[in-house]
């Protein structure tokens, strides 16, 4: 009987183990899928949130945003959609808490998930297509004026100083004693046209009707400009043609835009695709009507960003066409007897002043130009003379002009295109600034992600999960 006492004791004790360890892997077992219960709650509850992107903005822009603030609804919001879809997915018997630790601007980083979506966005053969179709409009050739020009320029430049220098104490000697003096003729200054009309307002003269301003005026205190580190790249001329320092730096203003075309390739394809310009509506709801001159420009009106985008785009010209004026020696004898006339009268040398004409028939040939690409023409880029338009009297009578329209010549977009790539990275910001504006969410509330941590109770055990979440 003690043997049988002891038994029963002995197997009593050995399932007593056993119901406890039953009960501990069942416990285990619970906790476990528990733990799965709350990652499959927590990917839920963050996918809520992720799904809640800005609906205006992907519909228009295909980028994913998240406005933070859910309209007025306050950052909490965020913890508020996991907790409340975490609950639902859990049930009565887990308690969860979320903490929002970190959200990602928009603007921090540089901009960076922004332009990934950007890029992301656009598909590579496309964007193939934006610098191989400037590529092949321009022939490759974006350094019309190279420096050798400009040495050549100053070379000649410096030999007539030299001779003027020589000869002007002889010259000096004859004026006093009356003899060698010649009777001047005087000669029509050309610059003295371009100047009036500048006064007038170049931009406004050759505006179309067809071109509509909006009177929608951007808040600039909004805008991403002050968070722009790098300097702008300086396109404005000294269009008067007085200077020639300034003459030299004008005209390889527009050098190299070619890198920044195949640089930019997405960004340049965004902007194209999403964005209206002057002669092109493309999303209706917008505040302004010339959104690409905004990306250019960063003005806070459509007249301001025509006037400046109008003004870049002669630039551009610019160069291209003092270049071509250098090689044709019908239009240089024009230039020639002009500054002749001018050099008897002033002190300038007559090189200087030859250059500073080129210029300004240059400048009068890219008014021209955008005269008529701002109507819808497509021009060629390579000058040649059959293609040129102007002569210097040709300002007040451009209407009358005969371009003729090359089907695969440049656009008006192709030069606004050229111009964001020129822009860089300050682009992108100014693009951010558009779907900030249409959209109706500030900035500083555009998110592309968030840090969340995540506490779950569940009976005695709590889950602590920390979760990113970024497009």
């Amino acid at each position: 009987m003690d043997n049988q006492g002891k038994i029963t004791v002995f197997m009593s004790l050995v399932l007593m183990v056993m119901l406890s360890l039953v009960v501990a892997a069942f416990q285990i077992v619970d906790i476990y899928c528990a733990r799965i219960r709350t990652a499959a709650a927590v990917t839920n509850g963050v996918g809520s949130v992720r799904a809640s992107y800005n609906t205006y903005i992907f519909e228009k822009y295909h980028i994913l945003l998240i406005d933070k603030q859910f309209g007025k609804m306050g950052e909490g919001y965020i913890e508020e959609i996991i907790d409340s879809c975490m609950n639902e997915n859990l049930g009565e018997d887990y308690s969860v808490s979320t903490e929002l630790c970190e959200v990602f601007g928009v603007l921090s980083d540089d901009i960076s998930g922004f332009k990934k979506q950007v890029e992301d966005d656009m598909k590579y053969a496309a964007c193939e297509d934006i610098s191989e179709e400037i590529l092949s409009k321009t022939g490759g050739s974006d350094e019309p004026v190279s420096e050798k020009t400009i040495k050549r320029m100053d070379e000649e430049v410096s030999e007539e100083e030299k001779k003027e220098s020589e000869n002007s104490e002889a010259r000096e000697e004859e004026n006093n004693t009356g003899e060698g003096q010649e009777s001047q003729v005087d000669v029509e200054d050309p610059r003295e046209e371009l100047k009036k009309q500048k006064k007038l307002g170049i931009a406004f003269s050759i505006k179309p009707a067809s071109i509509k301003f909006s009177d929608y005026k951007v808040d600039k205190s909004k805008t991403s400009e002050s968070l722009i580190k790098e300097a702008e790249k300086n396109l404005d001329t000294d269009s008067e043609f007085v200077k020639y320092g300034s003459l030299k730096s004008d005209v390889k203003k527009g050098n190299g835009f070619l890198s920044g075309v195949k640089n930019e390739a997405a960004g340049v394809y965004f902007a194209k695709n999403y964005f209206n310009n002057a002669l092109t509506k493309k999303n209706e709801t917008s505040k302004l009507n010339l959104e690409m001159e905004y990306i250019i420009a960063g003005k806070m009106t459509d007249e301001e960003n025509y006037k400046k985008t109008v003004n870049e785009i002669i630039t551009l010209r610019l160069g291209v066409n003092f270049a071509y004026l250098l090689t044709d020696e019908k239009r240089l004898q024009v230039i020639n007897g002009i500054a002749a006339g001018l050099a008897a009268s002033t002190p300038v040398p007559y090189s200087v002043i030859k250059y500073l004409l080129t210029g300004c028939w240059a400048y009068i040939e890219g008014i021209a130009e955008t005269y008529y690409l701002i109507r819808g023409y497509k021009l060629p880029y390579v000058k040649d003379s059959e293609n040129w338009l102007t002569d210097f009297d040709s300002l007040t009578k451009l209407d009358k002009l005969s371009p003729k329209k090359d089907d695969k010549g440049m656009d008006y977009e192709n030069y606004l295109e050229i111009l964001i790539a020129i822009k860089g990275k300050r682009s992108y910001y100014r693009m951010l600034d558009l779907i900030s504006i249409n959209s109706g969410v500030d900035l500083e509330n555009l998110i592309t992600g968030f840090y969340v941590n995540i506490t779950v109770d569940y009976k005695d055990t709590s889950f602590k999960v920390g979760r990113q979440v970024t497009y």
